[in-house]
Order: structure tokens, then sequence, then C-alpha cells
């Protein structure tokens, strides 16, 4: 029934339960969908469904998301569909339902969406099933989770990335016994991955469709699984394997792609190729031979005799929602009441936002025994690693002594692969709703925006599932060995891009924080645990770096729009507003001021210090971006007052200066700011002579001001300073030493 509810929804506009004779009329217009890999995901989804039936903590994930017209047709048999979509009843009502809206406008989309039941991994784009299946079983031992993947997915760098997972998470070598069962470990969930292997693509054979049974069977045990290779159809096989399963299981099931559908369409073989992969019979609504063909495929599944026998009444009166929506609480942690009250002298004493940040993520990781981190092989680096006086690295290989604390239920996950990570990731936030982090090199974090906007698409649509009614916790993304400071890499290591890319989406479910100093980032830190549906990206240096701001000031600033006026270096009425977005440009602006003030004593200045933007627009008619985040976001009356309705504003920015210039804009007159930031330039080279290059110095500050003041005896004097940086940089390794802030 389910091939036959998979077909009809590819195809049919009217005429479901071939009452009549098919007509050109009863045909959809437009065929949209794709067939080839149904019949096995139907396969797979009723043996699992039998197997897995009086099991509460089972679940499946769906790789070929654009297999979904045959899990849609499982759902809506199975009656959960209806549970979620009172239209979807089991009956000749919800069977037209079904079929008219597939692949229709405001009807269902072609591929798994948050609109389905339960789908924490749409598949739309491949690669992610298997990583979120692992991640879904974090911490969950009582959890199973099957995970079909499709053997073109089989091809993607993620997924093949992610059958690294197990050496993570699966049985330790040390205590490994081939006659006990995966499903006895007490740390995480049991994943079953399952290789649909259909050997077609769009256009063409799957790499792994052409392996041997030995290289596919040599190949998965090298990755460390005990994989068996299945015939689809014979079912007794399957549930056979399924009652068996080793320690890191693995089954291969191969079955016919575009099986039970056309073997033949003008000439062309279609079962067995890839061209079942999509549409099968393209011209059915205007060629009369396709037409009959179609309904002689229809017909062979007997549907309206099978479907009158099966339907049960009670399903169509369920009201029940999903287990899914079952909700842990976001914490409502407050670790800034433990930073100071007063910051005597602004900028004297150094602190790392990064060791604070790891000190923060130890004491929460210590209350939430849920909270994992994923990083690839940084936290130490990145200085995250207070960390391993709470928990372990995940590890389920050989251990030295030597090594750093591994564990198979450590929670610290490690693997140089951003896209696993974030798989990992997504899949333990959707499916348990409990917390996690994630820290990457920023330059690097690029690697990943695809997946973090389609995670924003994601939330997007889940707004309008009545049936998604709770928050997902928040994403929340940790970019420290930033573009500033190339200590031990060069050029490659320096992109802001991540923040442009998430900033400039018009999804309004993005925030952008920019701690300028340890207790700042302690603020940015509570702000990530107590947030929801959103994606925050927290961008800081790992270097010792001025704290400026206390507890109350930090607080105000992400309660009150993102910004404020710091007082210890500010004047009333300002001749000019200096504004910064990140710390070390932040410490660069105000030490700007200091400068001017010297040299410039008649006129008055102001620093505005950003602490977040956002993707939000400040109000229904603006444009995309603001400062402030995407709970509370600074106004228009907010911004004249703190940056003045018409003075000069010299802005620095942690990114791209068009990025933060766009942003202002929104605000005031493009024609008033003076937008400086990371600019392509440098490579492993000193801290200040990667601000010069990038024209971000205090220096390059300052120029802006004496240019706007007719006093070019101080623009060369600023620019003679940078001159001379640059010649002792080459000459020494090092820069000149900088003026006192």
């Amino acid at each position: 029934m389910c091939d036959y509810l998979s077909v009809a929804q590819l195809f049919l506009q009217d005429n479901f339960f071939l009452e009549r004779p098919l007509t050109f009329d009863d045909v959809k217009p437009r065929l949209l969908g794709h067939w080839g890999t149904c019949h096995g995901i139907n396969l797979t989804y009723a043996n699992l469904k039998s197997f897995f039936k009086n099991d509460p903590n089972f679940s499946f994930i769906l790789g070929p998301g654009h297999g979904f017209p045959a899990l849609q047709a499982n759902l809506f048999l199975d009656g959960d569909l209806v549970k979620v979509d009172p239209q979807a009843t089991i009956d000749a009502n919800g069977v037209a339902y079904l079929c008219k809206n597939f692949s229709w406008p405001d009807g269902f989309p072609s591929h798994a969406s948050p609109l389905t039941p339960g789908v924490i991994c749409e598949g739309g784009e491949l690669g992610y099933a298997l990583g979120a299946a692992f991640g879904a079983c974090l911490g969950h031992p009582e959890k199973t989770i099957a995970v079909l993947i499709g053997d073109g997915e089989f091809e993607t760098a993620t997924t093949l990335s992610s059958l690294n997972l197990v050496k993570l998470f699966g049985t330790p070598e040390e205590s490994r016994n081939r006659n006990q069962k995966l499903r006895s470990r007490s740390d995480n969930g049991l994943v079953i991955p399952i290789l649909h292997l259909n050997s077609y693509k769009i256009t063409g054979p799957t790499i792994s469709g052409r392996k041997s049974d030995r290289e596919l069977l040599e190949q998965l045990r090298g990755f460390g699984y005990n994989p068996v290779i299945i015939d689809g159809e014979n079912i007794i096989s399957f549930q056979v394997n399924l009652a068996n399963l080793p320690e890191n299981p693995f089954i291969i099931m191969r079955s016919e792609k575009g099986a039970t559908g056309p073997s033949a369409v003008d000439g062309q073989k279609i079962a067995g190729n890839f061209l079942a992969h999509q549409i099968p019979l393209k011209n059915a609504k205007t060629d009369s031979n396709q037409l009959k063909i179609l309904e002689t495929w229809l017909q062979s599944y007997d549907f309206q005799r099978k479907f009158t026998i099966f339907r049960p009444e009670k399903a169509e009166k369920v009201t029940e929602t999903p287990k899914i929506t079952q909700n842990h609480a976001l914490p409502t942690s407050d670790y800034l009441q433990f930073m100071p009250d007063f910051v005597e002298h602004p900028g004297q004493d150094l602190f790392s936002p990064a060791k604070q940040f790891g000190n923060l993520l130890k004491l929460e990781m210590k209350n939430d025994p849920s909270l994992y981190l994923f990083s690839p092989d940084e936290t130490t680096s990145n200085k995250l690693d207070a960390t391993y006086q709470v928990t372990a690295r995940a590890w389920a290989m050989r251990r030295e002594i030597w090594d750093m604390p591994e564990s198979t239920d450590g929670r610290i996950v490690e693997l140089l692969s951003e896209n696993t990570l974030f798989a990992a990731l997504i899949g333990h936030i959707l499916n348990n709703r409990e917390q996690a982090f994630m820290t990457s090199y920023e330059s690097f974090f690029t690697i990943i925006t695809s997946q973090i906007l389609q995670h924003l698409k994601f939330l997007k649509q889940a707004e309008s599932s009545p049936w998604r009614h709770d928050p997902y916790p928040s994403v929340n993304l940790l970019s420290t060995s930033t573009c500033w400071r190339q200590d031990h890499n060069g050029f490659s290591h320096q992109s802001p891009a991540l923040i442009s890319s998430l900033l400039s989406t018009p999804n309004p479910r993005v925030n952008c924080l920019f701690p300028v100093d340890d207790v700042a980032a302690t603020a940015a830190f509570d702000f990530m645990l107590s947030s929801d549906n959103v994606v925050n990206l927290t961008t800081f240096d790992k270097n010792d770096n001025p704290r400026w701001i206390d507890k109350n000031h930090a607080r105000f600033q992400l309660e009150n729009g993102g910004a404020s006026i710091f007082g210890f270096t500010s004047d009333d009425n300002p001749d000019f507003v200096f504004t910064a977005a990140g710390d070390i440009v932040a410490r660069e602006s105000i030490a700007a001021i200091h400068l001017l003030k010297q040299d410039l004593p008649y006129l008055k200045f102001r620093f505005v210090g950003i602490a977040s933007l956002t993707s939000a627009p400040i109000d229904e008619s603006s444009s995309t971006g603001a400062i402030g985040t995407s709970r509370n976001r600074f106004s228009r009356d907010q911004f004249a007052d703190y940056f003045t309705p018409d003075k000069q504003i010299i802005a620095n920015f942690h990114g791209y200066a068009g990025t933060l210039r766009n942003i202002l804009s929104n605000y005031t007159s493009p024609a008033r700011i003076h937008a400086h930031g990371f600019s392509e330039e440098g490579s492993t080279t000193t801290p200040f002579e990667m601000l010069t290059l990038n024209h971000a110095s205090r220096y390059d500050l300052a120029i802006d001001v004496a240019k706007i003041c007719g006093r070019s005896d101080l623009v060369d004097k600023y620019q003679g300073i940078i001159d001379q940086n640059h010649a002792h940089a080459k000459s020494t390794g090092l820069d000149l030493p900088g003026p006192p802030l």
C-alpha cells in the first residue's frame, strides 16, 4: 500500500482509487518528486516498524529526504500524520488530501521537512543523517535509532567522516565481546546504520553500488563496524539480522532502484537504472502510452481492496501529539553575578575571554550532564581545556597512559570534521532538546555555513507547525583563533566570512555576539544558554585582553539593544563618535580616542561599544540587520541618542567593514560612516602589523579624524608611526611598543 501511495502522490490529482479509467485530467500538471528510492524506504520502514513496534524509544532517521513520498505514506497509514494534521484521516478523504497536496502549492513539500511528524533530519542536503543519529543518541542509553543512508549520500564527505563516530561512541576496544550486543552498553544509545544500496544516483551509478561485496564489507570493517549484506526483499533475513545485531552493527540492504515500477518506457530501461530516480513517466499528462503504463502500474498494487481491509477507524480519532514535543526546560544561568561590580582602571588588567568561556563551560557541564562540547581537535588550542576537569573526550579506541582523559561517555566530542560535528550537534539538540556548544577556528567555521542556513530554515518552518510548539535550545557557536592573530598560522586562517553570511540572511534568528572582554564574554555565555530557536555565533580572541566593563554594564548591553556608551572614555556632546564590535578592534578604537585627545584636545569624543548584531530587522519596515539581538534590538531613537543625529562615525569591525556599514546604514546616512575592518590582508605576521595591513589600527582610525579636520600634519604623524612599525616588525619580528591605553 505504501508503494501505491508513493506513486499516487507523485502523479495523481484525482481518481485516487482508480474507480474509473485513468485520464489526463487525473494527472498533475507538474510531476515533481523522486520515485526510485521509495520502494527501498518502504521495505526498511516496514521491517523496522514490525521489529521495534513495542519499543517506545525507537526512532528512524531518513537520509534520502527526497524519498519523502514513501515516508509520508508510512506516517499516513500508521496514523502518525493525523495526530498533527486532522485532514489526514485514514479514509478516502485522507488519501485524496495526501496525494493531491504532495508537491503542490501550499501543500506538502517534495522533501521531508519540519511539517513532518518527528523529523529532525530533512535529508534535502545529503550527508548529515548518520551524524544526526549519533548525536540523537548521546547520553541516552535507552534510545535505539536506525538511520537509512542512501548510496548517493554515502559518497558525501560528511557521511564518510561520520563513519568515524563509532570510534568515539561505539564499544570500547578493551571491553569488546563478540557475543555482547551494543545495546547493552550504558552510556549512549544504539545506532543502526542501514546503507540503502540501489546502485544509482540521478544520472549514473553510485560508487558503492559498483563495489564488490568484499570491498564494501572490508571498507566498513576498517571503520570499526560489523557489517552484513542483506536482500531488502527478504523479510525473514531482515528480521533475523535485527534480532541478532552485533556490536557496532551496519546493515547493507540491496534493493533494485525503482522496484515495483515500470521496467521499461519507450525502449529505455527504468527499474534497476538511474532513469527511475525521479519521475519515470515524465509525459504521463500528455502521452497516452505513458498514461496507460501509469494506470497498469497503479493497478498492480490492488490498493483499493487492501486499503478497505486495512483501514482502522480508531486512527481518525487520535489526538495526542508526537512525543518529540516533550521538552527539557531551558536553563536560566546567571554566571555574570560572579563577575566584578566595578572596574577601577578600565583597560589595565588583562584576562583571556577564551579561558573564561572554558571555565564557564566547565561549570555548566558539571551542572548539566546532558551538555556536550563539539570541537574539531581545538579544545585545548582554543583554551577551553578547563572542560577536561569535569568530563573526558569521547573515545572508544585504544588508549595510552599519556593521553588526555578519554571515555565513551565523554562529552567533549573531537573530530576533524566540522560538518560531522554540526550534524551530531543538531541531532542532539533536535532529538533530545538538550544544550550543546561547538567551537572552531573562525576561518573554518565557514565550512558549515550551508548546514547552519539549513537549520535556520528548519526553525522557520517549525514555527508554522503548531505541534512543534516547544522551543529548541539555541545552536551555540564559539568562534576563536580569529583573523586578527596569526601567531601560528597564515593567510589561509583568516576569514570572518561566516559573520557576514549569517548577518545577511533575512532569517531573523541569528545573533552575532562580540564580547569586548571576559566580563562581556560571561554575559554572552548566559545569553546563549537562555536563548532558544536561534543560532548564536560568539567571536572572541583567545589571548589576554584588557578588561573594560563591569557585570552591570555587560548585562545592560545585551538587555538594552546590544550597545552602550563607555563613559570612562566618552564626552558629552561629542564631535566624533567611535564605535566597534569585537574585542581587538574595540581596544584600537579606545586607543585612537586616547591619541586624539592628546593631539586634538579641543575636540570631544564618544565610544559606543557594540556587543551584538542580529539578522533581525530594526522594525517591520527595515532591511535585514540591526544592532542588538533577535529578542532586543537597538531602536532608531536609541541610535540617534547614542550616535548623535549628525556627527561622523568612525566604525571598527571584527569582520568585513561592509557588513557593519550596511547595518549602521539601516539607522543613518551612509555618508556619516567611516568603516574599518578586515580587508583580506596579512599572513603570519605581528599582531599590530595585522591591524595596520587591514587599516584597522588606532592610527588608521585617528587618520580619519585628522583628514576630516584638515590636519595633514597629524595624518603624516600617524602614517609615519605605521610605517615605522612595519619596518621594525620586518627587521625584528616584533611590533613597536605601543602607547599606553
